[in-house]
């Protein structure tokens, strides 16, 4: 997994990792101000050695993460290893777990439909109730995610998801927000990790699985990073 390193002059860095099925490029509507470090393709779990590596050297000494979907089970096991650095995560429609049994409902359908017919019936529900959101992702960003997409390493991320990763959320001591969608069909609410008293407070989006791509979703985030500047939210911290 490469990285793309984008330095726009502004004081923080953010690392954004896409879902699963998905690439950096579902995140071109968002303009957040931060310095953008995004990996180049689908991101693939556990991060290698190598990848590792790449983020040691492409990321600045202190950063925030922003996690979605698999991007945000992603950036928990990041913060594991590298807590000193990271000064704060916003992860959004992160589940507290996937049964073995659901896991293998969606292999079996892999199977049957194939690899890309799967995806775009899968994208199909991720927008569900972000019709206008769908559009432009068929006709701007589908046909690259696609095209992407490598059939062994999507279902190896699949596996994955069954070790329930997010437990270790529990032993990660920075300020974490949750964001998720009012009619997210892939990740609701309900399915928000309990594990921590700071996360019982989640913020809902109206929308899909995607709260990232609503217009208010930037003024949401925002004010929750002006709260790392404040006495109190240190103090938590």
């Amino acid at each position: 997994m490469d990285l793309i390193c984008s330095d726009k002059g502004y004081e923080d860095s953010l690392l954004m990792l896409p879902g699963w099925g998905f690439d950096h490029s579902i995140f071109n509507r968002l303009d957040l101000p931060f310095n953008i470090v995004v990996p180049s393709g689908h991101i693939h779990l556990p991060f290698s050695a190598s990848v590792m590596e790449k983020l040691k050297i492409c990321l600045p000494e202190t950063f925030f993460v922003m996690g979605w979907s698999l991007g945000a089970v992603a950036a928990v096991k990041l913060a594991e290893e590298n807590m000193d650095r990271l000064k704060g995560m916003f992860l959004l429609c992160l589940r507290t777990d996937f049964s073995e049994d659901e896991i293998a409902r969606e292999k079996k359908q892999i199977d049957a439909l194939g690899i890309e017919n799967y995806l775009k019936k899968f994208y199909k529900r991720c927008f569900a109730g972000q019709m206008e959101d769908y559009r432009w992702f068929q006709n701007e960003i589908e046909r690259h995610c696609l095209k992407s997409a490598g059939f062994d390493q999507l279902v190896a991320d699949l596996d994955y998801l069954k070790q329930n990763p997010v437990s270790t959320l529990k032993n990660i001591h920075v300020p974490v927000k949750l964001f998720y969608g009012s009619r997210d069909l892939i990740c609701p609410s309900e399915k928000a990790p309990k594990i921590r008293p700071d996360l019982h407070k989640k913020h809902i989006v109206d929308c899909g699985h995607l709260p990232f791509l609503r217009p208010d979703f930037k003024q949401l985030l925002m004010s929750h990073y002006g709260e790392y500047y404040s006495k109190a939210w240190k103090t938590k911290a």
